[in-house]
């Protein structure tokens, strides 16, 4: 979630888990029953989303993005927006036998890449990272 200590320091913590359970309820409900969204950190969530190929998880994406932009989470101390707003990075792999970290590490390489270049947006993970 976009700049969410701030959104903390001016909103309290209280609001802040309300904020953070609202945003894992759009992503639960942008997978399927089988796929997993946890917590990783005190902002970020991961999703493992299997057996779609790459074009659907940028559609996934984008509908996350939409449902976060239709729910209006207001954060008026954002660098970026009024409302709340999320970056994500993607990892596309086919390959089996890839430990969790790796792939975690990857999507974070990308996630970092969307933050670089203004946040409230995706990036895929690329060689070139």
């Amino acid at each position: 979630m976009d700049y969410f200590k701030k959104y903390n320091d001016h909103y309290g913590h209280v609001q802040g888990d309300s904020a953070i359970n609202e945003v894992a309820d759009i992503l639960r409900n942008s997978v399927r029953k089988n796929d997993t969204v946890i917590r990783y950190g005190g902002e970020e969530m991961v999703m493992f989303i299997s057996g779609i190929r790459p074009d659907a998880a940028l559609r996934t994406a984008d509908e996350i993005q939409k449902k976060l932009s239709e729910k209006s989470i207001e954060h008026k101390y954002s660098d970026i927006s009024d409302k709340l707003t999320v970056s994500m990075g993607i990892y596309n792999t086919e390959y089996a036998g890839q430990d969790i970290y790796s792939l975690i590490d990857k999507a974070d390489i990308a996630l970092y890449r969307a933050k670089e270049k203004g946040r409230n947006r995706y990036e895929v993970y690329t060689e070139e990272y």
